[in-house]
C-alpha cells in the first residue's frame, strides 16, 4: 500500500511540473463575472464616419495608384499628393506642371516601404502659382534602378489656382 501511495505522489508531482513548465498545457481560467445591464439603458451615441475611398492594389503593371489629388481638383501651392506605390527603395516622384508641360514644382518621398511590397506615401508638393488659374497635371512616378527611367507614370489633370 505504502509503495501504492508513493508511487501515485510521484505521478501527481511529475504531472504537477509538466503543466507548470508547459505553455500548451491547459490551464484553468477564472470565469469572467456577468452583470446585466440595467432594462432601461440605452446605447451611448457614436459619431459615424463616412468610409474611406479604398484604392486598388498596385500590381507590377500598375505599380502607383494615387488618391490624392483627385482628377479635376483644384489645388493650390503646396499641393498634397498621396496613394500607394511599389518602388525601388520607396522613392516616389512627384512633379506639377501647367497646360504647356513647362514644370513648376516638384520633389520625391519615401514610401512606408520599399518594393517589391506595397506601400503608402504622402506629402505636400511646393509649386510655383500660374497668375491665372488654369489647367495642370500632377505626375506621379517612381525611377527604374536599371537606367533612372520613369516607372509607372500616373498623370493626374488638375486645376492649378493661385
Amino acid at each position: 500500500m505504502a509503495r501504492l501511495l508513493l508511487g501515485m505522489s510521484a505521478g501527481l508531482v511529475l504531472l504537477l511540473l509538466f503543466v507548470a513548465c508547459n505553455p500548451n498545457a491547459v490551464q484553468p481560467t477564472a470565469k469572467p463575472a456577468v452583470t446585466a445591464a440595467p432594462a432601461t439603458a440605452k446605447p451611448a451615441a457614436t459619431a459615424v464616419k463616412p468610409a474611406a475611398v479604398a484604392l486598388p492594389t498596385p500590381t507590377g503593371q500598375r505599380p502607383i495608384v494615387v488618391g490624392e489629388p483627385k482628377p479635376q481638383q483644384t489645388v493650390k501651392s503646396p499641393v498634397h499628393v498621396s496613394g500607394l506605390a511599389i518602388a525601388f527603395e520607396g522613392t516616389v516622384r512627384v512633379e506639377v506642371a501647367n497646360a504647356q508641360g513647362t514644370v513648376l514644382g516638384r520633389g520625391f518621398t519615401t514610401a512606408s516601404v520599399g518594393g517589391p511590397e506595397v506601400g503608402t506615401f504622402s506629402f505636400d508638393v511646393q509649386f510655383t502659382a500660374p497668375a491665372q488659374s488654369g489647367p495642370g497635371t500632377v505626375r506621379v512616378y517612381a525611377d527604374n534602378p536599371r537606367d533612372g527611367s520613369r516607372v509607372g507614370l500616373v498623370e493626374v489633370p488638375v486645376t492649378l489656382s493661385k
